[in-house]
């Protein structure tokens, strides 16, 4: 049957008898073809017919395009418009939920923008690194070789390096407790949800017929996947099993 098709396709010309009333989308490479067809009176050859011509005038239309000439070999430039919508298989995607932080940026008008890593250095007069060798923390206008003092600090006899360096490691000190805050908040809360967990599951009914709480989702099931085993391996387990409660007996 194929070879027939294929050699009823080969005897006839690339330019079909045909009026060119398609409409098509060549950015999607489809051509539709409006003209009714009676299913009482059509054959398998007028079938034939039709779907070749409109392969035909398609394919006509595709090499009418402008091609492009590359490396690669010559390519036919599709064009942007979309003539023929085509329909999703999936529904579009939605929205994530915007955070606490994007809502406060997009009210304050903050935008995001990455900090370049060289920094101008009045000091010195030249571009210096923002972090690391021979940073700007490190140069000479962070750490100045003289200190004004004011009246107060001088009637107490402050030292300002060393009370620039005590509130260094103060500040040091804050971040540590922050993170161990931070660190002990997650853990508690962690346990906390084991814990109901746990709770939920200790009754009678294994927590089938207790009373649902309010915002909490069912814990995850975990799917263990079948085990693929041959036959030969599944009749010498069954037997392995099978000589193990005869030897109990």
């Amino acid at each position: 049957m194929c070879n027939e098709i294929f050699k009823y396709f080969v005897r006839i010309s690339c330019r079909p008898n045909k009026v060119d009333n398609l409409e098509y989308c060549l950015r999607n490479l489809v051509a539709l073809d409006a003209t009714p067809v009676s299913l009482q009176s059509c054959e398998a050859t007028t079938l034939l017919d039709i779907s070749r011509d409109n392969a035909q005038l398609l394919i006509n239309r595709i090499f009418s395009l402008p091609r492009i000439a590359t490396p690669d070999g010559v390519f036919a430039s599709l064009p942007k418009e979309d003539v023929i919508t085509m329909p999703r298989m999936y529904p579009l995607p939605k929205p994530k939920p915007k955070t606490r932080w994007q809502l406060f940026a997009e009210a304050r008008g903050i935008r995001k923008h990455k900090r370049s890593r060289m920094v101008f250095d009045k000091t010195v007069n030249d571009w210096v690194p923002r972090w690391g060798y021979k940073s700007i923390k490190k140069g000479v206008a962070a750490n100045p070789p003289i200190v004004e003092v004011g009246d107060s600090d001088y009637a107490q006899s402050v030292d300002p390096f060393e009370e620039a360096k005590r509130s260094k490691n103060v500040q040091k000190t804050r971040q540590k407790l922050r993170e161990l805050r931070n660190k002990a908040e997650a853990n508690a809360l962690s346990k906390t949800q084991s814990a109901l967990q746990r709770a939920k599951l200790s009754t009678r009914s294994y927590g089938e017929f207790d009373k649902k709480t309010e915002n909490v989702g069912a814990k995850p099931r975990i799917k263990r996947k079948v085990a693929t085993v041959s036959l030969v391996e599944e009749k010498k387990s069954y037997l392995a099993s099978i000589k193990k409660l005869n030897i109990g007996k």
